[in-house]
């Protein structure tokens, strides 16, 4: 084997090998998502009683009483009205959102999960 063929075949595995660390454009993330963990200065855990956030394929979603619009790019999903000031939530390779924010001085992770496709 040459070697410019085996660094061409290094860098094929490599490129194969690699994992994803969000969802790609175009795979959509419309579905239900429902609430994994909710931790404020690290102390929290799971919120049974939090709505599920519902994602729409038209670009609305639904969040307990509130709806607005979303919009998904860059893997980070951004809401509107109530929300925004959420700011971006990650959207992980395994669909979950990942909401990082800082509201009063404390620091808030709000991780969900999806629980169903569209």
């Amino acid at each position: 084997m040459t070697k410019r063929r085996a660094v061409r075949l290094g860098v094929l595995i490599l490129l194969v090998g690699a994992t994803r660390q969000t969802v790609l454009p175009g795979e959509g993330i419309a579905g239900t998502y429902a609430n994994l963990s909710f931790n404020v200065d690290g102390v929290g855990g799971q919120n049974r009683l939090m709505p599920r956030l519902e994602l729409n394929a038209d670009n609305t979603y639904r969040w307990g009483r509130e709806s607005g619009t979303y919009e998904y790019r860059d893997g980070k999903v951004y809401l509107s009205g109530p929300y925004a000031h959420w700011g971006p939530g990650r959207v992980d390779k395994d669909y979950k959102i990942w909401f990082e924010f800082t509201k009063n001085g404390k620091h808030y992770t709000v991780t969900m999960y999806r629980a169903s496709g569209k």
